[in-house]
């Protein structure tokens, strides 16, 4: 068992189910971006405050073409990639290797289209998902802690793509 696997697929559980845990005032922001106050993570945008929190508008919970496939991006790419690392952890060395690679790829195609948006897609007539493109220092400036949980979490996909050896 690819105990490392497992562990990279459950970290991508709270990512699909919610985007913060409402204990009093303290929250879990598993956003990637703060685009001018819109707040963008794998579950979906916020679309404004209510009494401090964020309120959180799902991917699918649209009829906008543009937010419809960037909801199949952003959350049912992770969602297959959770699967295929809690999946995989079971599978035989060599298999259990290709699904954990598989798995960071789609992974990283969330990451690929976030940035092909901030650095070139932002200023379009028709804003892809970010309302403005970024510099790199901006960009990096905007970058939420979910971000980099995100970014741990592939690494850990990766690792145990290449470590995965029978118990």
């Amino acid at each position: 068992m690819n105990k490392l696997g497992l562990l990279a697929g459950c970290i991508l559980v709270p990512f699909l189910a919610f985007l913060f845990f409402p204990w009093g005032d303290s929250r879990l922001p598993l956003y990637f971006i703060d685009d001018n106050g819109m707040l963008i993570g794998v579950f979906g945008v916020s679309i404004g405050y209510y009494q401090g929190m964020p309120v959180v508008a799902w991917w699918f919970l649209t009829a906008d073409v543009i937010q419809l496939l960037i909801g199949v991006i952003y959350w049912f790419f992770p969602f297959i990639s959770c699967l295929l690392c809690i999946f995989g952890s079971k599978q035989p060395p060599e298999k259990g290797k290709k699904v954990y690679i598989a798995a960071f790829f789609l992974q990283l195609i969330v990451l690929v289209l976030l940035f092909i948006d901030a650095f070139v897609l932002g200023q379009s007539s028709r804003p892809f998902l970010l309302s403005r493109t970024y510099g790199v220092l901006e960009l990096l400036a905007a970058l939420n802690v979910g971000f980099w949980i995100y970014v741990f979490d592939m690494a850990l996909a990766m690792i145990a793509a290449f470590t995965y050896k029978e118990a």
